[in-house]
C-alpha cells in the first residue's frame, strides 16, 4: 500500500505543483493547494493527448521529461518575476476585520475534517484494500491497464471489449484520471486496484474538504468560522463521499471533489471589480480557469453543466449585489477566453465529445419511485443503499440556505434548489424534460443526489459559523476567549448530534461495500496467480461477463478474460462479436458436439474458465458451478474458497 500512497503522491502533487509554478501562483496558498490535484491531471492527461498525436509512448519516462522541462520553465520565471497575489491575499483585503484567531481556527477544523474522512476511510475498508468496490471500478481498473499495455489514451485502444483491443465500445471517454493513475502504478510497480483506492481516499478524504474549505472562504471572507465548520460537515457528509463509493465510480469522485475549487478558479477568473481601471487581462487566472474547466471535461464531463450553472449564478449574484451589470459584459469575454483555451487542451479528443453524448442519452441508470418517497430520500439525505438519514444535517443546511438568503446572498440557494429540483423530477418522471436534463448523469437520480454535497456542507457551515459570531458580537469583553469557548461548543454540539452519527454511517456504508461487492480476495489472486503461471500468453479465460469481478485478472496479472466491457452503441462489428462471445459462454457445455460453439472456442482461443461463487451486488450468474463441476468438457484445476478454475478440455 506504500508504493500506492508514494505513486499517488507524485503523481497528484508535483505536475500540478510545476504547473502552479509556471502560472506564479503562491505555493503558500491553499487556494493553490487545492487547485494542485487538477493541475497535475490536466497537465499529464494533455501530456499523453500530445504524445499520441506525435506518435510516441505515454510512460513514465516521456512524462518525466515534460513535468520536469515545466519545473526547469516555472523556475526560471520566477526568479525573474516572483510570484502573482493569491486568492488568499483578496480575500484578506475584503476582509480586512477578521480575527486571526478565527482563522486559526478555520484551520484547526480543516485538518480536523481531513483527519476523520481519512480514519473512516481506514474503519470503513477494514482489511479489504485490494480493489475498491463495485463493477465500475473493476471497468477502470481495466482502463487504467489499458492506459499502461498501449502506452496510450486513444478511447479506441482503452475502452474495448477485449484485452486484445479489437472492439472499441465507446466513441468518447474522459481518461484523464486513468493517465494520472496509470503513471502512478509504472511509476512505482504498485497495484492498480491500490492506486485506484489511494485516488478514491485522498479525493474524498483530502481535496474535498480543502476545496470546499476555499470555496467557503471565497464566499464568506469575514466569517472564516463558516469555512471550517463547511470542511466538517463535508467530512460528516454520508451521501457523498461514503455512499458514493459503493457504487465503484472512481471518477466521479475525482471530478466531484474537483468542483468547488472549480468553481472559485473560474468565477474568480471571470469577475472584474468596476474601480479596476487598468482593466489587464489576468493571464495567470484565466489559465488555471481553463486548466480546471478542462479537468472536468477530461475526469468527469457529467459536473461542468453544474459547474457552469454554479459560475453563471455566482456572478449574476456579484453583478446584482453590486449594482453592475456591465460587469457580466466584461465577464463573457473572459469565459469565452477560457472555454476556448481549455476546448483547445482537448481539441484531439473534443471531435468525439459529440458522439460520446449522443450515446450518453440512451442509457438511463434510475428507479422510478413515487413523489412522496423521493422527496422524502432527498430532503433527508437517505442513501440509495441504506436505510439511514441525516435529517438534522438537512435541517441546519435548510436553516443556513435561510441565513443565507437574508444576507441577499441568492445563488448557491439557487443552484441547491437547481439541483433538487433536478434530481426530484429525474426520480419521479420519465418524461422528455427529465429525460433531457438527466443526461449528463446517466438519468441517475442516485448521481444528481451525489451533489447535494457541495450545498449541504457549505450551509451547514453558514448556519454554524453565523451563529458563533453572533454569539461574540453579542458577548463582546474578551472577544478572543469568546470566540474560542463558542467555536468549541458548536464543533462539540455539532459532533454529538450529528458527526458522530455520520461517521459511524458512513464506516458502516464503506465497509458494507467493501466486504460485499470489492471482488478481488486474497483467493481470486491466488487463481490469478496460477492461471498467469499455468497459462499462454494467447490463452482467454473464460469469465461469467464480470459478475463476479473476474475483469480484475486483466489488470493484476494481464491475463485475458473473454468478457471486457460491453459495447454501448450500435457497431456492427462491435455487438456482433459481443453476442459470439455470449453463444460461447452459454454453450460451454456443448464444446464437441455444437460445430459453432466449437468455432468460436477456437476463434477466441478459450482455454480455461474461472468462476467464483460470490458476484458484485445487484448482479447474477449466467453460469451455474454445478453445471460446470458436472461439464465433461471441464477439467476443476484449482480450487480455494469461493473461486474455481476449470480447464476446458474439448474431444478429439
Amino acid at each position: 500500500m506504500l508504493r500506492a500512497w508514494t505513486g499517488s503522491a507524485v503523481v497528484l502533487v508535483v505536475p500540478g505543483a510545476a504547473m502552479a509554478s509556471l502560472l506564479r501562483l503562491r505555493l503558500r496558498s491553499l487556494t493553490t493547494w487545492a487547485a494542485i490535484p487538477a493541475f497535475s491531471l490536466a497537465t499529464v492527461f494533455v501530456i499523453a493527448e500530445v504524445l499520441d498525436l506525435i506518435g510516441l509512448p505515454f510512460n513514465v519516462p516521456t512524462v518525466s521529461v515534460v513535468v520536469i522541462a515545466l519545473a526547469g520553465l516555472a523556475f526560471a520565471r520566477r526568479r525573474e518575476t516572483g510570484s502573482v497575489g493569491g486568492l488568499d491575499e483578496r480575500m484578506s483585503s475584503e476582509a480586512g476585520a477578521d480575527d486571526g484567531v478565527a482563522r486559526r481556527i478555520a484551520l484547526g477544523m480543516l485538518v480536523l475534517a481531513i483527519a476523520v474522512g481519512i480514519l473512516i476511510w481506514f474503519r470503513g475498508v477494514d482489511g479489504h484494500g485490494l480493489v475498491p468496490p463495485q463493477i465500475d471500478a473493476s471497468n477502470h481498473g481495466f482502463f487504467v491497464a489499458r492506459v499502461l499495455h498501449s502506452s496510450s489514451v486513444d478511447v479506441s485502444k482503452v475502452v474495448v471489449s477485449d484485452a486484445n483491443g479489437t472492439h472499441a465500445v465507446a466513441s468518447f471517454y474522459p481518461l484523464a484520471m486513468h493517465a494520472s493513475a496509470a503513471t502512478a502504478v509504472r511509476l512505482t510497480g504498485a497495484d492498480i486496484g491500490r492506486v485506484l483506492l489511494v485516488f478514491d481516499i485522498v479525493f474524498a478524504s483530502v481535496v474535498l474538504p480543502l476545496g470546499m474549505f476555499v470555496l467557503a472562504r471565497f464566499f464568506a471572507p469575514r466569517v472564516p468560522l463558516v469555512a471550517g465548520f463547511t470542511s466538517v460537515a463535508a467530512a460528516s457528509f454520508s451521501l457523498f463521499p461514503y455512499a458514493s463509493i459503493g457504487f465503484g465510480d472512481v471518477p466521479l469522485v475525482v471530478g466531484m471533489a474537483l468542483a468547488p475549487i472549480t468553481v472559485v478558479l473560474v468565477t474568480r477568473a471571470l469577475m472584474v471589480d468596476d474601480d479596476d481601471e487598468r482593466k489587464r487581462v489576468p493571464v495567470a487566472q484565466l489559465s488555471a480557469a481553463a486548466l480546471t474547466i478542462f479537468t472536468a471535461l477530461a475526469v468527469h464531463s457529467s459536473q461542468v453543466p453544474l459547474i457552469l450553472a454554479l459560475v453563471t449564478l455566482v456572478v449574476l449574484e456579484r453583478a446584482w449585489r453590486r449594482g453592475s451589470f456591465g460587469l457580466v459584459a466584461r465577464a463573457v469575454p473572459r469565459a469565452l477566453v477560457a472555454g476556448v483555451a481549455a476546448l483547445v487542451l482537448f481539441a484531439p479528443t473534443l471531435t468525439r465529445l459529440a458522439t460520446g453524448v449522443s450515446e450518453r442519452s440512451s442509457v438511463t441508470l434510475t428507479t422510478h419511485r413515487s413523489l412522496g418517497i423521493a422527496f422524502g430520500r432527498l430532503v433527508t439525505l437517505q442513501p440509495p443503499q441504506a436505510t439511514t438519514r441525516q435529517t438534522l444535517l438537512a435541517a441546519l443546511a435548510f436553516v443556513g440556505a435561510a441565513v443565507w438568503l437574508l444576507r441577499r446572498r441568492p445563488a448557491w440557494v439557487l443552484g441547491y434548489a437547481l439541483v433538487l429540483g433536478m434530481t426530484l423530477l429525474v426520480w419521479v418522471s420519465n418524461g422528455p424534460l427529465s429525460r433531457l436534463l438527466g443526461v449528463p448523469w446517466y438519468r441517475s437520480s442516485v448521481r444528481l443526489d451525489f451533489n447535494q454535497a457541495f450545498f449541504v456542507s457549505f450551509f451547514a457551515g453558514v448556519a454554524l459559523g453565523y451563529a458563533v459570531d453572533a454569539v461574540v458580537r453579542r458577548r463582546g469583553g474578551n472577544t478572543r476567549s469568546t470566540l474560542w469557548v463558542a467555536s468549541l461548543s458548536a464543533l462539540v454540539v455539532f459532533a454529538a448530534a450529528i458527526g458522530y452519527n455520520g461517521q459511524r454511517d458512513s464506516v458502516s456504508l464503506l465497509r458494507r461495500s467493501f466486504t460485499v461487492d470489492a471482488r478481488v480476495t486474497p483467493a481470486s489472486l491466488a487463481a490469478f496467480r496460477w492461471l498467469h503461471d499455468h497459462s499462454r500468453d494467447d490463452d482467454v479465460i473464460v469469465n461469467d461477463i464480470n459478475a463476479d469481478g473476474s475483469l480484475w485478472m486483466y489488470a493484476f496479472r494481464r491475463l485475458h478474460p473473454l468478457f471486457a466491457i460491453k459495447p454501448i452503441f450500435s457497431d456492427r462489428a462491435a455487438v456482433g462479436d459481443w453476442n459470439d462471445r455470449l453463444y460461447l459462454l452459454d454453450h460451454l457445455d456443448e464444446l464437441g458436439s455444437n460445430s459453432r460453439a466449437d468455432t468460436f472456442g477456437t476463434r477466441y482461443r478459450a482455454r480455461w474458465v474461472y468462476f467464483d461463487e460470490a458476484v458484485f451486488g445487484l448482479f447474477h450468474h449466467r453460469l451455474h458451478l454445478d453445471a460446470l463441476m458436472h461439464n465433461k468438457n471441464l477439467q476443476l484445476v484449482f480450487e480455494r474458497g469461493t473461486v474455481h478454475v476449470f480447464r476446458i478440455v474439448t474431444p478429439a
